[in-house]
């Protein structure tokens, strides 16, 4: 039932994609495209669906549908929820709307080069024209142009890579750091349409209680939300709340108010206040003291109160084998530095962002792993530069992976 991205959908020969039509008009394209042999169909809601195929539930009242299907005594098998990921830049939602014409699919999406450059062009910090016409790739977002830094540090990045519990994430973490950018945009096109930031690796049954820990437009709140069994609780973690979310995510967020928890407060190192940098897009970061002095200009700081991960989780609660994601822009380090009691207590599967600063790409995983005992770890990048690189750390005794690997290997 629930799908993370349009490849997680059981194939069909026919699909009706329920939901508002600016969603369902790009979905159907989407759909088409990595099923070109299906019907596919649209209309607003399920009350307009009939029997038309395999049901894909995709509109802002996604979850109502789901649950009038469900109590309606629909096996989940008949029908898929898959939210979109509305205003995440890397999405393959965003990124598709721009370039869909342009793909084609034959078990991964395949794009020219020279039409993926012209894409690149679009945003001035990504890339521009040289004075002879030649693409001038932004080389600060590509950790490639930085060598002498992964040089110095080349032992901790092969002992991080050894530790990583799959070949998929050992790849993953050597192309980020030491690729070209070609490397990386092929990358980013081979995971395209099949997997979401933050939605690897999870083992979300296991899962009753979630630190969402970083917010902004709330784009993973309506797939987190389709994930989790039932009786989980989310607990939404940041200085500025849920102000800047989305419509889509608004109403997710709205139809389990309940379930679905707002924290106006910063997780850090110490108890009691704190200042961040707010940029202009919303978020307060700790990432732009490192950026030039005409950014920071326009990023005035704000005092906002600050917790500990570990004193958050005795006041609020927390379950065995929940979830702790973190997108803290380069708040990280802070917060992992208390959150040692929580790890020993509950052994939480995580979901760590480990890119803002190109060391933590080998500090924060360095740290993790020397803490976490009995833990797998994988990771993957969800972006065509050095960006969205997550961490993820899963408690032995749940790794659905780690079955899959036992089997693998004895079949071999």
């Amino acid at each position: 039932m629930h799908a993370s991205a349009p490849l997680d959908i059981p194939f069909h020969p026919a699909y009706t994609i329920v939901g508002e039509n600016y969603i369902s008009a790009h979905l159907s394209k989407i759909l088409k495209l990595i099923h070109p042999t299906s019907d596919i169909s649209a209309c607003r809601s399920i009350a307009d669906a009939g029997d038309a195929g395999h049901l894909v539930l995709c509109g802002l009242n996604w979850a109502g549908e789901r649950d009038a299907l469900l109590g309606a005594g629909h096996a989940p098998e008949t029908f898929s929820v898959l939210t979109i990921p509305i205003g995440d830049p890397w999405s393959y939602w965003e990124f598709s709307k721009s370039n869909i014409d342009k793909m084609k699919f034959e078990n991964e999406v395949q794009m020219d080069v020279v039409d993926f450059e012209r894409y690149l062009l679009h945003d001035v910090r990504t890339a521009q024209l040289d004075e002879d016409g030649c693409l001038r790739l932004n080389e600060n977002r590509y950790a490639y142009f930085d060598q002498d830094i992964i040089e110095r540090n080349s032992t901790t990045i092969k002992k991080v890579a050894d530790r990583l519990s799959d070949e998929r994430s050992r790849q993953a973490y050597l192309k980020v750091l030491m690729s070209p950018p070609r490397v990386s945009w092929a990358h980013y096109l081979a995971q395209t349409f099949r997997s979401q930031q933050y939605f690897d690796y999870i083992n979300y049954d296991a899962c009753k209680a979630v630190l969402n820990g970083g917010i902004w437009l709330g784009f993973e709140l309506p797939t987190l939300m389709s994930a989790l069994p039932d009786d989980a609780i989310v607990h939404n973690v940041d200085p500025l709340g849920f102000d800047h979310l989305t419509p889509y995510a608004r109403c997710t967020v709205e139809y389990f108010k309940d379930r679905c928890l707002e924290h106006r407060v910063a997780l850090d190192d110490h108890n009691g206040k704190t200042s961040f940098p707010v940029m202009p897009d919303g978020q307060a970061s700790l990432q732009v003291t490192a950026m030039d002095s005409d950014i920071r200009k326009k990023c005035p700081e704000q005092e906002f109160d600050c917790i500990t991960v570990d004193d958050f989780i005795v006041e609020h609660g927390f379950e065995t084998h929940g979830l702790i994601k973190f997108d803290l822009e380069a708040g990280e380090v802070n917060a992992l530095s208390q959150m040692r009691g929580t790890v020993d207590t509950y052994r939480p599967q995580m979901a760590i962002s480990i890119y803002h600063h190109i060391s933590h790409y080998w500090d924060l995983p360095l740290a993790l792993m020397d803490h976490c005992t009995d833990y797998n770890f994988y990771m993957d990048y969800y972006s065509w530069e050095r960006f969205e690189g997550i961490l993820y750390c899963i408690p032995k005794e749940i790794d659905k992976r780690s079955s899959f690997q036992a089997v693998e290997s004895t079949s071999t």
